[in-house]
């Protein structure tokens, strides 16, 4: 027992004298003047929604925290982390009413500055109702595509409210949160997906992939809405999965089994060897008895040259008219996708992909706009300080300042860890890469080897013998496939011819010509 004393209170010394020793967080200096850091700007965007600025971090802060009080007596922190120059707040504001505001930065230790001066304003009126729970989203259904799983789930219709302030049109959203089971027992969470509502949109059909899947197994949906200025269902940042005091009642559970994707491959066709034809030899002519035999000229075979491919257009291909986002990237290019973990403290940046008509990104996190970014490349950068679930949304439009037509939006669920996890990166599909078709073509050259001989006798007997013996070799040899083409010997010919003239001489002229000629053929592969 004294062993366990002793121990206990040496723990108390060691964790005492770490807090002694961590250091004070340092005020911020603004515009000249060392004060606690500042909220410059702040301002109402809609009925529902308030701005406002923070100065950046300097050496010895970690980040803010962003505290409001509707009496300015009861400040609660709204915000836990660095905001990057802006932060957004759209929690259970009421038209109409005043609320105070301030700022308060933090160390690596825990301890923080002190709070800036409150800052007061009073909020624009409004439409109603901006109070009400959205519909449970019905009909929800799963379908295995590419080895994924694909689920769907009609929400809505949600009436909500639209007006416009200061010029910009505003419009209240609802928020699907989506949870995924192994078992059906066990749940979750999938990722948020948000999307604001015009009133008079009736019911729509919403989509979101998981690829957080492994071919073969089988997983449960399920979703529920929440009201995108947390009246009536709660924030759904701070609502649980079993916490069935905010958001809608769970809707339907849809059932799927993530099916193997097989990829096709074309086989390549087997290259036809085409071979130049055979020449024809040509006949010896009969042998005329002279005192000198003139040899016959040896025929030349002309080469075929070989057909030259025509080239393959490249296919042009036609912009996207609206704006459009292919995917996220963070820190350099690693995919941004459902289920990666952060580090807490650690700085990351997400940078947008978007097409060549997209002109402006905005970015969500836990529901709150954080960043508008009307400058190629679209990107976010934020330092991960609190652990647990977290979503970013990220929508392109079709003109600077998140105006315009806006494009689909994709929605990524992470989580700040402690200490380093791996990121789960998304299931490839696999691409068959066709074999390179070979063209193959060679010419074949043989030389016939021609012997003459001519005998004449006083006896007035001539005897002239024309041996034509070509030995033609061909070898086709190709890289990728083999095929061996043998051309056929063409037979000897044999003419003889007897004249009988009157001479009484003797004269025994030879003419012998031996050409030989050997063609070998190599394919070229295109």
């Amino acid at each position: 027992m004294t062993k366990q004393i002793a121990a206990i209170a040496a723990i108390l010394t060691l964790a005492v004298s770490a807090w002694a020793q961590c250091p004070v967080v340092p005020p911020v200096t603004v515009d000249g003047v060392t004060s606690p850091p500042a909220i410059p700007g702040l301002q109402a965007l809609s009925p529902y929604q308030i701005q406002f600025n923070v100065d950046p971090i300097v050496a010895g802060q970690k980040g803010f925290y962003a505290e409001r009080s509707p009496n300015t007596e009861i400040f609660h922190v709204i915000n836990a982390g660095y905001p990057m120059g802006q932060f957004r707040d759209a929690r259970m504001l009421e038209p109409g009413t005043i609320f105070c505001y301030r700022t308060r930065a933090f160390n690596d230790c825990g301890r923080t500055s002190g709070e800036t001066l409150e800052v007061m304003i009073t909020m624009p009126p409004g439409p109603a109702p901006y109070k009400l729970a959205p519909p449970t989203p019905t009909n929800m259904s799963a379908s295995s595509v590419s080895g994924h799983a694909v689920v769907h789930v009609t929400a809505g219709p949600f009436p909500g409210v639209s007006g416009t302030y200061n010029g910009s049109a505003y419009y209240q959203n609802q928020v699907i949160q989506y949870a995924k089971s192994t078992d059906g027992i066990n749940w979750v969470g999938l990722g948020l997906s948000s999307q604001s509502v015009h009133p008079s949109i009736q019911a729509y059909r919403t989509t979101v992939t998981d690829t957080a899947t492994s071919p073969g197994y089988t997983y449960y949906y399920r979703a529920r809405a929440f009201n995108g200025f947390a009246w009536a269902t709660g924030f759904f940042g701070n609502c649980g999965l079993n916490d069935t005091t905010c958001g809608t009642p769970w809707s339907n559970v849809a059932q799927v089994t993530v099916q193997q994707v097989t990829p096709s491959v074309t086989p390549s066709p087997t290259p036809t060897a085409t071979s130049a034809p055979d020449p024809t030899p040509t006949d010896m002519p009969t042998a005329t008895v002279t005192p000198t035999v003139t040899p016959t000229p040896t025929p030349t075979v002309t080469t075929t040259p070989a057909d030259t491919p025509t080239p393959t257009p490249t296919a042009t291909a036609t912009p996207s008219p609206t704006p459009a986002l292919s995917g996220l990237t963070y820190n350099g290019g690693t995919p941004f996708v459902n289920g990666t973990n952060l580090i807490e403290g650690t700085t990351y940046t997400v940078t947008a992909q978007a097409n060549a008509s997209t002109q402006s990104v905005v970015f969500k996190k836990d529901g709150s706009n954080v960043r508008t970014d009307s400058t190629a490349p679209f990107d976010y950068t934020w330092t991960a300080t609190t652990i647990g679930n977290h979503t970013l949304v990220v929508t392109p439009w079709s003109s600077t300042g998140g105006t315009g037509i806006s494009g689909a939006s994709i929605t990524v669920t992470f989580r700040i860890v402690t200490a380093p996890s791996p990121t789960p990166s998304p299931t490839p599909t696999a691409t068959s890469t066709p074999t390179p078709t070979p063209t193959a073509s060679f010419t074949l050259t043989p030389t016939p080897t021609a012997t003459p001989t001519a005998t004449f006798t006083p006896t007035a007997t001539a005897t002239a013998t024309a041996t034509f013996t070509p030995t033609p070799t061909a070898t086709f040899t190709p890289t990728t496939p083999t095929s061996q083409v043998s051309p056929t010997p063409t037979p000897t010919a044999t003419a003889t011819a007897t004249p009988t003239p009157t001479a009484t001489a003797t004269a025994a002229p030879t003419a012998t010509r031996t050409p030989t000629a050997t063609a070998t053929a190599t394919p070229t592969a295109r």
